[in-house]
């Protein structure tokens, strides 16, 4: 397989696949620490995106967006923006998540892709896009961590997916995600690079 960093993302989130459970946990110490965030090159990031002018207004989420489960109780849409970002976002959340567009062709074998995380309103994330596989889920230690589909495009010989991981709370360790490759349906894992924990001064933080 091949792994590296992408250019995607960063942009404020919590996340949960459509059809995961969420499942209790322990109540995380709070950590002050210094900012540490590193953006990766076609990181995008910004307060409030644009409503679209049929739109209700609220996080400025487009009518043309569908739904993509729930956080801490606010429904979560996703939709496509500007220059073919993924996006996550609630009329209901001050933020919203966005994963860049990958370029290139399609890898040759199934690959994952790491941007960087991000801490903003309250939030952490992290997004990251795959090549030629699945992910079914995402965990930290025995920490289960939200994951979001944002949207997949069909390239030339397969299947490029974009994911993002949010939670209330910062996320610091070892990332794992579960996935299904495509083609032969075989399970493996595939770690996540993390090269900057993004944690901002009285987070919550939830070391795993």
């Amino acid at each position: 397989m091949v792994r590296g960093r992408t250019g995607a993302v960063a942009v404020a989130g919590c996340v949960l696949l459509a059809s995961a459970g969420c499942t209790s946990r322990g109540g995380p110490a709070v950590v002050p620490v210094s900012v540490s965030v590193s953006a990766p090159v076609s990181a995008f990031r910004s307060g409030t995106p644009s409503p679209s002018p049929s739109s209700g207004g609220g996080a400025g989420v487009p009518d043309s967006a569908v739904p993509a489960g729930s956080f801490d109780g606010h429904p979560l849409f996703r939709w496509v923006a500007r220059f073919g970002n993924r996006c996550l976002g609630s009329p209901e959340l001050p933020w919203f998540t966005c994963a860049g567009a990958g370029t290139g062709p399609l890898s040759a074998g199934p690959s994952l892709w790491t941007g960087s995380a991000a801490m903003f309103s309250g939030h952490w994330e992290l997004t990251f896009r795959t090549d030629r596989e699945r992910v079914t889920g995402v965990s930290c230690g025995a920490l289960p961590v939200h994951v979001y589909e944002l949207g997949s495009e069909q390239l030339a010989g397969g299947t490029r997916r974009y994911y993002a991981l949010e939670e209330p709370f910062a996320v610091v360790g070892p990332l794992v995600a579960a996935v299904v490759r495509d083609g032969d349906g075989a399970a493996g894992a595939e770690p996540l690079d993390e090269p900057a924990p993004a944690v901002v001064p009285g987070a919550v933080v939830q070391r795993c």
